[in-house]
């Protein structure tokens, strides 16, 4: 998966050399249709995020973001802790890819205050030495597999310029819903005893949003994920016109 989007990345990367390379035989110096963009926010939760966005017409555009969190520990994890104690010890690594549309009220594209119609795919590798309790003794089975999350959503936000070639996007409001699906696998010997206290461990995990349902063996366990994904997107971004 991350292969995948690696290769992603560096055809966009490719693609936007191009179209840089090509802008006078397309469309002429000094006609800026493009714009590459960092996103500063994302940075704080790890995640390095980049967006091109391309004008299709006088006040619209199309926009395509990426962006990749290596593993690590979950940032903000104590926010989820009275709902799952063991949040501390989970390592996440995310991924996400985003495409929307966007209209400018202004009139002009890539100035001024717009509306985005925006669809999002995330997926998370998530790890974690799940601790559970057998009688006075304390257990650990390691849990580890990935989560998918596809949503829909609406972004409002504002873009200015600053000066000639760069320009300072506010992504300000973007909530948005959707389903996700996934699953984790830990190998494990269990004897009867443990795989009894197992099972009534991981029939008693509440998360928030997702539902679980497990099965465990005398192999080990696995968790299937599903149900609603929901967020709220919002960020800042230095972009590069040409």
């Amino acid at each position: 998966m991350k292969r995948i989007f690696n290769l992603i990345v560096l055809a966009f990367i490719v693609s936007a050399n191009c179209l840089a390379q090509n802008r006078s035989r397309w469309f002429g110096y000094g006609d800026e249709r493009n714009i590459v963009k960092i996103e500063l926010a994302s940075l704080l939760t790890n995640t390095v995020s980049f967006q091109y966005e391309r004008e299709l017409a006088s006040n619209s555009s199309i926009t395509v973001s990426m962006g990749i969190m290596t593993k690590g520990k979950m940032p903000f994890a104590s926010y989820l802790e009275n709902k799952f104690a063991q949040a501390a010890n989970l390592i996440v690594g995310k991924y996400s890819m985003m495409s929307g549309y966007r209209f400018y009220f202004s009139g002009e594209a890539f100035r001024g205050f717009y509306v985005s119609p925006f669809l999002k795919v995330a997926g998370s590798s998530i790890a974690i030495d799940y601790k559970f309790n057998v009688a006075d003794e304390v257990k650990t089975i390691p849990l580890s597999g990935n989560i998918i999350g596809i949503t829909g959503g609406i972004l409002v936000g504002a873009q200015f310029s600053l000066g000639n070639r760069f320009n300072l996007d506010l992504e300000i409001f973007g909530p948005h819903y959707g389903f996700s699906t996934g699953q984790l696998i830990g190998p494990l010997a269990l004897d009867v005893t443990e795989k009894g206290f197992l099972e009534k461990d991981l029939a008693n995990l509440d998360l928030p949003i997702i539902k679980t349902r497990s099965i465990v063996t005398s192999n080990g366990a696995s968790i299937k994920l599903s149900g609603p994904w929901l967020g709220v997107r919002s960020n800042v971004g230095i972009g590069y016109k040409f």
